[in-house]
């Protein structure tokens, strides 16, 4: 019986940390749009109707990491994969007009 308890809590346990790992990844997904996007409203100030949709994308956006922080608070904190770490690298090379 303990060598089953022990199984079921090794997957809880997997499970728990899968879920913190993917809410840390989009965290951290989204806080990258959200700089692309920063930097969108700086290039698109001589355009109202540019700057007012890329305003409202950008407060969509943070919308949804905010939520994800509160969730990330929730089931913890985790490290940063290396697949989202890689990714984030590659954009960070780009213009923010690219994204």
């Amino acid at each position: 019986m303990t060598s089953s308890n022990q199984t079921n809590g090794d997957v809880q346990q997997k499970h728990e940390k899968t879920i913190a790992d993917y809410v840390g990844d989009m965290v951290a997904l989204e806080s990258h749009i959200e700089e692309a996007l920063d930097r969108q409203l700086t290039e698109t100030q001589d355009d109202p109707e540019a700057r007012a949709a890329v305003q409202r994308f950008h407060d969509m956006v943070k919308q949804h990491r905010d939520t994800l922080k509160a969730a990330q608070e929730q089931v913890g904190t985790p490290r940063a994969t290396r697949s989202l770490l890689l990714v984030r690298r590659s954009w960070a090379k780009r213009p923010a007009s690219s994204i």
